[in-house]
């Protein structure tokens, strides 16, 4: 993925032009196994269970902005330049990011066929997510003696081995108000104990069936939360 953007800021004449490049990896997988048990006459039991995971990958997100001053007392005023994060000219960051996620669930319904026109069903589903991601931002940064017309190079050639070895360009991390980013985020550890999706979530239902459609009679939920922190979805 590529993207370019030319526009200014604050109503002010400068320009300032944005240079992206992306790269993104994505996977995804999904399964399912059902068994259909006939356990005797007029009484069957359906299970399933499903495994699903999917993953993206986006490594070296690069982002360059160029500014031109277009101010006539500027000798460069008339180009875009990029002194790498070195004043207001200009910086160039660089974004690696990850991520996993885990989806598991089962579920089982046990029927029982009390004459032609009505059955009686009650079953259990249980789900447990795991997701994981990771983020790490990196900017480069040019010494105060970075030269000013070496910014006028394209991006390709601004961040090759010459400029970076003569000019001892340094590569920091960095975060959201200049605190570091956090390199991996559980989603399990973050989640909200009442949340119906933290983790762990099991669900009873109960279903009769009076010819057709199928008619299921479901209450309010009830959430439980254990002493261990997970929260318990029931619909009775």
């Amino acid at each position: 993925q590529a993207r370019l953007s030319l526009g200014n800021r604050g109503g002010t004449a400068v320009d300032y032009m944005q240079q992206r490049t992306a790269w993104y990896e994505r996977q995804l997988i999904n399964s399912q196994f059902v068994s259909e048990l006939q356990l005797a006459p007029g009484l069957r039991l359906d299970l399933r269970g499903g495994y699903a995971n999917s993953q993206r990958e986006a490594p070296s997100e690069l982002a360059f902005e160029y500014v031109r001053t277009n101010t006539r007392s500027d000798p460069y005023g008339a180009f875009f330049i990029n002194t790498l994060n070195n004043g207001n000219r200009g910086d160039a960051r660089i974004t690696y990011s990850d991520l996993n996620e885990d989806l598991y669930s089962a579920s089982a319904d046990l029927s029982y066929r009390l004459n032609d026109r009505l059955s009686a069903t009650v079953g259990v589903l249980w789900a447990d997510t795991k997701r994981t991601s990771s983020r790490r931002d990196f900017q480069f940064t040019a010494p105060g003696n970075f030269p000013v017309g070496i910014g006028l190079l394209r991006p390709d050639l601004l961040l090759g081995s010459n400029v970076i070895n003569a000019f001892k360009i340094a590569l920091i991390e960095s975060g959201k108000d200049g605190i570091k980013s956090i390199p991996v985020i559980d989603s399990m550890v973050i989640a909200k104990p009442e949340d119906f999706a933290a983790r762990h979530r099991a669900e009873f239902r109960t279903a009769w069936r009076l010819g057709e459609p199928i008619a299921r009679l479901t209450g309010a939920p009830i959430t439980i939360v254990g002493s261990d922190g997970e929260s318990y979805c029931f619909h009775l």
